[in-house]
């Protein structure tokens, strides 16, 4: 069927659909099945094209699921960079006492961090910024640690 009028075509449809909702879902979740290559590329090409209509999108699902996206982009790298979920790092943060786990200070305002060995990945404990710099600075070298502190106190006295 083919109208001059857009408005009466978009009426049309949208009457069809509405009559007819589980025919038009079965046919489209059939066609994306079958083509779901095609489809990807689809969406890539028209957001290659549009992306100031992306940037708008993500602005204003961010902008109404604010607290949501902040908290499964934490989860989400948390899971990637030290292979823990955010219940384990609460747990970690509870067994702690919300401290550091070196100097027992609790943060300032910021998350502890994750400290991990950067060799086996196995995480250590939660730091606050300053030890976790520290660590970072002595190359996680437990004798230039031991000898950085001997020095303090020798001059210290």
């Amino acid at each position: 069927m083919s109208y001059k009028d857009k408005e009466k075509e978009r009426a049309y449809q949208q009457e069809w659909y509405e009559a007819n909702k589980e025919k038009a879902k079965a046919n489209s979740h059939a066609w994306y099945q079958a083509n779901k290559a095609r489809h990807r590329s689809l969406c890539k090409k028209w957001a290659a094209s549009n992306r100031d209509k992306v940037a708008g999108y993500v602005r204003s699902y961010r902008e109404r699921h604010g607290e949501r996206v902040r908290q499964d982009s934490r989860d989400a790298r948390l899971l990637r960079l030290y292979g823990i979920t955010s219940a384990e790092y609460e747990k970690l943060e509870l067994d702690q006492g919300g401290t550091c786990a070196i100097c027992n200070k609790p943060p300032n305002g910021r998350p502890l961090s994750v400290d991990h060995n950067h060799k086996t990945g196995e995480v250590r404990g939660l730091l606050c910024d300053l030890c976790n710099w520290a660590i970072g600075h002595l190359d996680e070298d437990p004798i230039r640690a031991r000898s950085l502190a001997d020095y303090l106190e020798k001059y210290s006295k």
